[in-house]
């Protein structure tokens, strides 16, 4: 006999994620909030921008110097040429892309 799969998804809120936070305790009080916290099996997902905010790890678009490779990049993918250099100096591969959108690893 099969016992049947199921999920449930819950968004976090939070506040403005800024330089220095606590993204665990911030993810915790959410989690408690939304959802009695979390249990034993849970998975959770977390988008990139606010870990990296929270790190430091901000780049004024006025300071990217793109190299030629970057150029070469963004003309093929119509992607901002600074973009580009940011995700070359960030990666350790250009896999490949499509229009808006470089994939690396």
């Amino acid at each position: 006999m099969s016992v049947p799969l199921s999920f449930s998804v819950y968004g976090l809120s939070t506040p403005l994620i800024t330089v220095g936070n606590d993204i665990t305790a911030i993810t915790a009080k959410a989690a408690e909030e939304a959802a009695g916290g979390f249990a034993d099996g849970d998975i959770l997902v977390l988008a990139e921008s606010p870990l990296a905010t929270a790190e430091g790890r901000i780049i004024r678009l006025s300071d990217v110097m793109p190299s030629a490779r970057a150029n070469a990049l963004a003309q093929e993918y119509s992607i901002d040429v600074r973009l580009a250099e940011i995700v070359l100096q960030e990666s350790d591969e250009i896999v490949g892309g499509v229009p808006g959108y470089l994939l690396a690893r």
